[in-house]
């Protein structure tokens, strides 16, 4: 072979060899991207939680509520919405539960009333959820009473709901 022809071929050799190279830098590229594009995908996501969590109106008290605060608005939302005292037979509260591994704590008040209307019921739970008592309804059950002669009367059992936030204990 002469020098010319040893020289393309050492030059094609070294020509091969930087397209190699570049192939393989391109794919490492890529796969950089792609996965610049996934992590870019997943914080747009997270931006969106955010920001829906933000608009959320719910808010969390900073420690339990006492019993008689939490009686007293339930007693002057009620007179407001037409129920007279005697029609509350019952406010109940129960312990905190934890909701999953939030820092929130939910506490449920059980509330039981008697001969009342729908109309009254409906603006009882609509009232409690507007006034700044943090309380919202989270189930309502009714059923009509015994008597035959109640009419548009029925008994219900509210489940009233507040947050607490309430962090686990470092270690927990």
């Amino acid at each position: 072979m002469n020098r010319r022809a040893t020289a393309i071929a050492i030059l094609m050799a070294l020509l091969a060899a930087a397209a190699l190279a570049s192939r393989g830098h391109m794919l490492c590229c890529r796969a950089k991207a792609l996965d610049a594009q996934q992590t870019l995908d997943r914080c747009r996501l997270h931006a969106a939680a955010i920001a829906d969590i933000r608009n959320r109106p719910a808010v969390a008290a900073d420690n339990e509520q006492l019993g008689a605060e939490i009686q007293a608005a339930i007693e002057t939302v009620a007179k407001d919405a037409g129920i007279a005292g005697q029609k509350i037979v019952r406010i109940s509260p129960l312990p905190p539960q934890r909701l999953a591994d939030s820092p929130y704590k939910e506490k449920p008040t059980l509330v039981r009333l008697e001969d009342v209307t729908l109309r009254q019921l409906v603006t009882f739970a609509h009232d409690l959820s507007a006034a700044k008592t943090h309380l919202v309804a989270k189930s309502i059950n009714i059923r009509a009473p015994q008597a035959e002669d109640a009419g548009e009367l029925w008994i219900a059992e509210v489940e009233l709901t507040y947050l607490i936030y309430q962090p686990r204990p470092p270690g927990q």
